[in-house]
């Protein structure tokens, strides 16, 4: 029985345990999972009482993902560079983590065969999840980032970072509520759609690729809109879920997933039929 569930704060509009129980189907895995609302104060008690509880792992999400790195006694070379973890397992020697954010943009572009070298993105927000985002398009060679965010120092620190680890890629910073000019690639990684209120002033055109990392039943606004636009290529909140639960599955577990596009896509459509 892999015993696994969700920490993080808010955590009532998670599609976690149901995308798990289909996992559970899937695979044959037994799996529990659980949803453990937890706010920075509490998750030093947290990971203690899960450890020790025989948990095997945890996902992360906000306003976690960067706290956790600090709890962590191993980790991957994207966590070490960007600190923000979003999948944790629980080992004899400590804990270990990992960040499947950057690993699920990676496989929906690549499904999608959306291209991201030469690029310019537009991209809302500056947490765990924009760190994951920024980190996947400057390993793709995105050419410029406009970056959105209500905190423009945090967002400045942010490019900091990411243009420390790849110099050619060009940081534009802007406000959140300031319309973007066009671009090739717009990608929201804030709750904005999903727990949190306002609205993402992008501009839509067909040729480029949307991608929300919120979601909710039916559509975001965000992939409403793209949708109407007519635009080609719009990865929802749920697409993006599905491959992070999944290939936090593989680190649990040990064992990969063949053919984790159609594994995804069975999932996702299970999930519609939930709706």
């Amino acid at each position: 029985m892999l015993k696994t569930g969700l920490i993080g704060f808010p955590l009532k509009n998670s599609l976690s345990p149901e995308i798990f129980k289909i996992f559970s189907g899937l695979t044959g895995f037994k799996i529990s999972y659980r949803l453990v609302e937890t706010r920075e104060k509490n998750l030093p008690d947290t990971l203690k009482r899960l450890r020790a509880s025989g948990w095997t792992g945890v996902n992360v999400t906000l306003p976690l993902k960067e706290a956790v790195t600090g709890f962590l006694t191993a980790s991957n070379r994207v966590v070490r560079r960007i600190t923000a973890a979003n999948t944790l397992k629980f080992q004899k020697s400590g804990i270990a983590g990992i960040n499947t954010d950057a690993m699920a943009l990676s496989d929906a572009f690549r499904e999608k065969s959306a291209q991201i070298k030469d690029k310019t993105a537009v991209v809302w927000g500056a947490g765990g999840a924009a760190k994951a985002a920024l980190w996947f398009l400057a390993k793709n060679k995105a050419a410029q980032i406009n970056l959105h965010n209500r905190d423009i120092k945090k967002a400045r620190a942010l490019a900091a970072t990411i243009s420390a680890l790849f110099p050619e890629i060009k940081f534009k910073i802007r406000r959140f509520s300031e319309k973007t000019g066009k671009a090739d690639i717009y990608i929201n990684t804030t709750p904005v759609g999903m727990y949190a209120p306002g609205r993402l002033n992008a501009v839509f055109f067909r040729a480029s690729a949307y991608c929300d990392l919120a979601y909710r039943s039916g559509e975001t606004e965000f992939t409403r809109l793209a949708r109407e636009a007519g635009a080609r290529t719009i990865i929802d909140g749920r697409e993006i879920l599905v491959y992070q639960a999944a290939r936090a599955l593989e680190f649990w577990t040990n064992k990969r997933i063949a053919e984790i596009v159609e594994f995804k896509r069975e999932t996702v459509r299970r999930l519609k039929i939930q709706d």
